[in-house]
């Protein structure tokens, strides 16, 4: 099981992406925004963080920074409503996967098993639909 840190601040997205997660076998805190997200991170210690970018007080781009600098071998998958630039952007920053909203919960699922795989005790096995 991984620890999964998801940050949003769209409450119906957050439940969501816990929900599914959390089917897939994996521990998940979640944080509304982004400052709440970054204190979470440094006590959680998460295996894998799932971010939007446009938040309030700190951004996604925040988080990605912040995590960054402190531990550079955890992936950051953002999904996000953004434009294609502020997804590449977060990629240029150090994101691992960048998704536009809505995501396919599928491919979510593929990409956390995808950058999780040293990880055996990850969850759920990759589904192509």
């Amino acid at each position: 099981m991984a620890k999964v840190l998801v940050i949003d601040d769209d409450a119906g997205t957050r439940n969501l992406y816990a929900a599914v997660l959390a089917t897939c076998g994996h521990e998940v805190t979640c944080a509304s925004d982004g400052e709440e997200g970054i204190r979470l991170s440094s006590g959680v210690r998460p295996d894998l963080i799932i971010t939007d970018l446009s938040m309030p007080i700190k951004s996604g781009f925040d988080v990605i920074s912040a995590v960054r600098g402190g531990d550079q071998g955890v992936p950051i998958v953002v999904v996000s409503g953004d434009c294609d630039d502020n997804l590449h952007r977060s990629r240029a920053l150090g994101a691992s996967a960048a998704f536009a909203k809505p995501v396919r919960l599928a491919a979510l699922r593929n990409i956390v098993s995808e950058l999780l795989v040293s990880r055996p005790e990850s969850g759920c096995l990759a589904v192509t639909t």
